[in-house]
């Protein structure tokens, strides 16, 4: 019985100790908890721009009862504030921590978060406030990007769309073309400051093939009033097009105001018109591989501009005063190549379109006349026309005879770039 006695004893005393030492302070209360968060609070780090408000929620658990939330500032000129729940000793709290316009120009800062319980335990929590940097990228709406590498063909426009962002007020804008290591800038934009917006902008450039081979890149730049600055780099692969599938093109019976679409460029895929050419000379009539006309004698035709002079029934380029600084030569067979194998001919069928004009029977013609819907023609131009001389295919798909306004020619067209 003593035994029992005394262990008994010695077990309510373990019990007791057991439960002293489980509890964490004096009065059995834990520390509180406390916890931030926030929609631009990430790790610790709260990125804001110029002039906004900083918004944190706070919550807190508090077993001994909350006394106060108190806020401290490291980097500011602000002094501590103390937030006193309205429900005294209260256990669980929740409180939107609001600082409002704050100023970019400041710096990066620290916002330290304190809970206090009744017992004076405290848990502490601490944040970095930094500014909100600018930033340069790409838009979604990129045709010409792949893999963030932007994708170029000889004599071909690219474009790239691209957005420069900044919290703190845009000063300075910058693109860099870099081409075997050489760096050039290419387009500068200072303006007064501007704050927190964001501006989106293209560029559009054409590459000839003396940049073939070359390590060619862009940067684009953006530089905040406070001279934060961000760039981002875009890497460009340039390439020789085989060959370009233009389909749907119509050309018009030339009008006598001259503003009908009468003349194609396999160079742009577009068509013109002589008041088109006539406005851009020195540009435009390099591009001219050949233009439509009708007559009763000849029929539906083409020709290049350079036998466009006489052919012309409604007009001609020369003793009307409008001559052109460039008037292209196209030479044209009859193409003996199936519909079905001019429809199979892809962007690698370089041979096979230069095969297609070189054993098409007879002579080139200068003039091609006589079309008709299913017809196929290969052509040629001269090594004076933009981009040298390349051979082509066009198949007839629509015609309208006549020498009126309805007067036109549809057709497809591959041509070797």
């Amino acid at each position: 019985m003593r035994k029992t006695l005394i262990s008994g004893s010695l077990a309510g005393m373990l019990g007791l100790l057991t439960f002293l030492t489980g509890c964490d302070n004096d009065d059995g209360a834990k520390a509180p908890v406390l916890s931030l968060s926030g929609t631009k609070l990430a790790e610790g780090v709260y990125t804001a721009a110029e002039n906004e408000k900083i918004i944190i929620d706070v919550k807190v658990n508090a077993p001994g009862g909350l006394k106060l939330i108190r806020i401290l500032y490291d980097g500011i000129n602000k002094p501590a504030e103390d937030v006193v729940p309205a429900e005294p000793g209260q256990i669980n709290f929740d409180h939107s921590y609001n600082l409002e316009n704050w100023a970019y120009g400041s710096g990066p800062f620290t916002i330290t978060f304190q809970a206090i319980d009744n017992s004076d335990k405290t848990a502490t929590e601490t944040i970095n406030v930094e500014p909100e940097l600018p930033s340069v990228t790409l838009t979604t709406d990129n045709p010409d990007i792949v893999n963030d590498t932007i994708v170029a063909f000889v004599n071909q426009e690219y474009k790239v769309n691209y957005r420069y962002t900044f919290s703190a007020g845009f000063l300075k804008f910058r693109r860099l073309f870099t081409a075997d290591g050489s760096t050039t800038e290419v387009m500068i934009t200072s303006l007064p400051p501007t704050q927190g917006t964001s501006v989106t902008d293209r560029l559009a450039s054409t590459l000839g093939p003396e940049f073939m081979g070359l390590d060619i890149s862009y940067e684009f730049e953006v530089t905040d009033k406070f001279g934060n600055v961000a760039s981002l780099q875009v890497p460009l692969v340039l390439s020789q097009k085989l060959s370009e599938i233009i389909t749907g093109v119509e050309l018009s019976f030339p009008s006598e105001d001259r503003s009908s679409k009468t003349f194609f460029s396999s160079n742009t895929g577009l068509t013109y018109s002589v008041t088109e050419v006539n406005t851009d000379k020195e540009r435009i009539s390099k591009l001219i591989d050949f233009g439509y006309f009708y007559t009763t004698v000849e029929e539906a035709s083409l020709t290049g501009p350079a036998n466009y002079l006489t052919n012309s029934p409604t007009y001609n380029l020369g003793p009307n005063g409008e001559n052109w600084p460039a008037l292209n030569v196209t030479s044209f067979k009859r193409a003996t190549i199936t519909k079905a194998a001019f429809d199979a001919l892809n962007q690698d069928s370089q041979f096979e379109i230069d095969e297609a004009y070189e054993t098409a029977p007879g002579d080139p013609k200068l003039v091609i006349s006589g079309l008709q819907v299913g017809d196929i023609i290969a052509f040629k131009t001269s090594n004076q026309k933009d981009g040298g001389s390349k051979t082509g295919l066009l198949k007839v798909t629509g015609l309208a005879p006549g020498s009126g306004s309805n007067g036109k020619l549809n057709f497809d067209v591959i041509a070797n770039q």
